[in-house]
Formats: C-alpha cells, structure tokens, sequence
C-alpha cells in the first residue's frame, strides 16, 4: 500500500484581464491589472496492490482532495461577490 499526501498554497499577483477600450485607438483591448488570488488545498491518494500473480494484478486508487480560492485584492471598477467597488478603491 502506497499513501500520498499533498498540500498547495499559491499567491498569483498582476492578474491580466483583457478590458474593453475605445476602437479610435487603433486597438480593441487593453490587458488591466485587476487584483491578486490565493489558492490552497490538500489532496490524498491511497494506492493497493489487491491482487498480484504472474498473469494478473489487480490494484485499487483512492483520491480526494479539498481547494480553496480566494480573491484577496481587487482593483477600482471590477466586482467582488456582485457588488462593484468605489474608483480608486483596493480591497483586501
């Protein structure tokens, strides 16, 4: 029997979202800054060897595992949780 055991954690900072600007600028979008995110979570993986012989194996893989995302900081105009923010607004 083999087990595993993992766990994350990630911070993604300069989130780039493309923005919709004004076609007179010869350009259709502008990549904005729109906040930063986290992401944690843990994950399990139980492996077993049932059956082993010289024609056949059998073996069974259990896997489960939990994440969590968050948004920590969004920019002025942009929506957390369906409300919008005030201009020049960060939340944290």
């Amino acid at each position: 029997m083999a087990v595993r055991l993992m766990c994350t954690g990630i911070q993604s900072k300069d989130l780039l979202v493309p923005s919709d600007i004004p076609g007179y600028t010869g350009y259709t979008k502008l990549m904005t800054n729109v906040g930063q995110t986290s992401n944690r979570g843990i994950e399990l993986q139980l492996n077993a060897w049932l059956i082993e012989t010289k024609d056949f194996s059998l073996n069974a893989t259990f896997n489960i595992g939990h994440n969590k995302n968050k948004i920590d900081k969004l920019a002025s105009g942009e929506k957390k949780n369906g409300f919008s923010l005030r201009p020049g607004e960060m939340t944290s």
